[in-house]
């Protein structure tokens, strides 16, 4: 049986009215997270007093009146519907607050900060490589006017350039190969003549 607001008003005090009507579908939602805390805390609490009091008017009623229900009297029957009305609100509280916790844990299980970190490293891992290809291309070859590297390239060019009789080394071993053939004939001819006279 659900309560509603016209007989939940028959049976409850005004402080246990608040209480119930917070609970209702009009209400519960526009409470904040606290508020909705404090209100689940007290409804609880009153449903625990009633079903306690419930308890001990049935003990009561069957040590008076023998039977083993114990439910026969009007305070017993007034004190079961007023846990019934608080069992539904507490029931409609906590639905209420079980929606919320799933609907702030759905953003966390999305992870949409992962997908903008996935996007973010391909970026990062397409650029590289379009960086690295256009470093391995080979660099354009030098224009004739292009300077030249240092003195000792020009050095090593003016070298090359020059022939090997024109440098001086070249010069003075042609010179001393033409003088030990000259040098040789002559000593040839001076010791022929001098066996000739010795005749």
């Amino acid at each position: 049986m659900a309560w509603n607001r016209i007989q939940a008003a028959r049976l409850l005090s005004t402080k246990e009215m608040a209480l119930f009507e917070s609970s209702l579908s009009d209400q519960a939602p526009q409470m904040a997270d606290k508020e909705l805390q404090a209100t689940i805390r007290r409804t609880r609490n009153e449903r625990d007093k009633y079903q306690d009091l419930l308890r001990r008017q049935r003990v009561s009623t069957r040590e008076r009146s023998g039977t083993k229900s114990g439910r026969s009297g009007v305070a017993n029957a007034r004190t079961d519907q007023k846990v019934q009305v608080f069992s539904e609100a507490l029931g409609r509280l906590e639905k209420q607050q079980a929606q919320r916790e799933r609907h702030s844990e759905k953003p966390a299980a999305s992870k949409p900060g992962r997908k903008t970190t996935v996007r973010s490293a391909v970026r990062l891992a397409v650029e590289s490589k379009a960086r690295s290809r256009t470093s391995d291309k080979p660099q354009a070859n030098r224009s004739s006017k292009a300077p030249s590297d240092g003195p000792r390239s020009a050095a090593a060019s003016k070298a090359a350039t020059q022939s090997p009789a024109t440098t001086p080394h070249a010069k003075r071993a042609q010179a001393m190969g033409q003088q030990r053939p000259l040098a040789h004939v002559s000593s040839r001819g001076r010791q022929q003549q001098a066996k000739r006279d010795s005749k």
